[in-house]
């Protein structure tokens, strides 16, 4: 069976911005490489004396979601985990039930009434309130970041880089117990390596500030100790790690000192190198209030210190299709010039004059803009009060 290794480069990007009269215009140049490496195998079984070991040369991001789902065990016979709880939720609701609420609090008020309602999906809710902790310097309770959650609970990440990790099943086809001492050593090139011990990728993981209790878990349920006892007919699997190999050569070797006949995959690389140009065509949202036909902006309000209606909207989008190729940035989005016939639906929750509002609009890109007359509209989103939710609650009597 073939695994495939993808190391995807830094990608460096180049912008350079045009202004057409009503059209603006963005273009990208994105530059890098993208390796892929198989390992195609001649052999990967190998056995003696009804041990029988069969090796796979794995990817080891691809084991970030096994150790974040056995991290989350339990010892106990009665227990439960939630990423979002129904407690969670109500002490939001009772935090923000004061005479005065904050932007933030009065926001997310409205992100739970919208759930509550309907309105929005849980992955839209969380891609606002995202957006709203964000905008205003919230700090998450969890410190670690969306990478970092993948990562953190996988031994094999050091450095900044990823070990060469196997996948090893050992199998007793016996009806005794067997002693599998792993004297494993690992050939490529003119390179010996023999697999790391958990002692040195602890120590590895330490000079590193890496070192938690979630790796050290991770390590002591999966990766391979020195000696295993194996009870008759049983099969398990364990992990060991290499420092990083150079894929450059044609063949890999594993082999066991117990065991005459080697592991060996011929090693397939491609590389391709990436030098594109993206062009998105830029455009405004505006944020019409629904049922007012005479409002071009509902949050444009005259502010007596510049003399002139000012927008002192604050708004927060989410895009409901996906679409790789549309791009939300703040109240702009950008579209690449080759997919303006795509539908595009915005949702967005917006703050304005003490008042929440709410509403999404589907639309395309050449609906918006006119190439040959240099024309461009706003992508409109029409929406609509909150009614049910205020800024200033009613003062208690007692």
């Amino acid at each position: 069976m073939k695994k495939y290794l993808t190391l995807v480069a830094i990608v460096l990007l180049f912008p350079a911005c045009s202004i057409q009269n009503n059209i603006k215009k963005v273009e990208l140049t994105e530059t890098g490489y993208r390796v892929n490496i198989a390992y195609d195998p001649i052999i990967d079984e190998i056995s003696k004396d009804g041990i029988k070991l069969k090796i796979t040369p794995i990817s080891p991001d691809e084991l970030n979601n096994l150790f974040i789902q056995e991290n989350t065990f339990n010892g106990k016979f009665d227990y439960s985990n939630f990423e979002s709880s129904r407690e969670e939720y109500f002490l939001v609701r009772k935090k923000v039930k004061k005479q005065s609420k904050s932007d933030q609090e009065f926001l997310v008020e409205g992100l739970n009434w919208l759930i509550d309602n309907s309105k929005i999906s849980k992955d839209e809710y969380t891609g606002l309130l995202g957006q709203i902790k964000k905008y205003f310097n919230i700090e998450e309770e969890d410190p670690v970041t969306s990478f970092d959650r993948y990562i953190f609970a996988n031994p094999y990440y050091i450095g900044d880089k990823y070990l060469n990790v196997y996948r090893v099943e050992i199998s007793n086809t016996t009806d005794s117990h067997k002693v599998f001492d792993q004297n494993i050593t690992v050939e490529i090139g003119d390179q010996v390596l023999y697999p790391m011990d958990e002692a040195k990728i602890v120590q590895l993981l330490k000079l590193g500030s890496l070192y938690n209790t979630y790796k050290q878990q991770s390590l002591e349920r999966n990766h391979l100790p020195k000696l295993v006892s194996i009870p008759p007919n049983s099969r398990f699997v364990k992990f060991f790690a290499t420092l990083p190999i150079n894929n450059n050569e044609e063949k890999l070797y594993v082999s066991s000192s117990d065991i005459e006949t080697k592991a060996a995959w011929n090693i397939k690389k491609e590389e391709d190198l990436i030098n594109d140009l993206y062009t998105y065509y830029e455009l405004d949202l505006s944020y019409i209030e629904s049922n007012n036909p005479t409002s071009k902006s509902m949050l444009e309000i005259y502010d007596n210190a510049v003399g002139r209606s000012v927008d002192y909207s604050t708004n927060f989008n989410v895009l409901r299709t996906v679409n790789n190729s549309v791009i939300l940035d703040g109240d702009q989005i950008f579209i690449d010039q080759d997919f303006l016939s795509e539908e595009i639906e915005i949702f967005t929750i917006s703050l304005s004059a003490e008042q929440l509002y709410y509403g999404s609009n589907m639309n395309k890109g050449e609906n918006l803009i006119d190439i040959k007359k240099n024309k461009r509209k706003p992508f409109g989103l029409e929406l609509q009060k909150i009614k049910e939710l205020k800024r200033r609650t009613r003062k208690k009597l007692f």
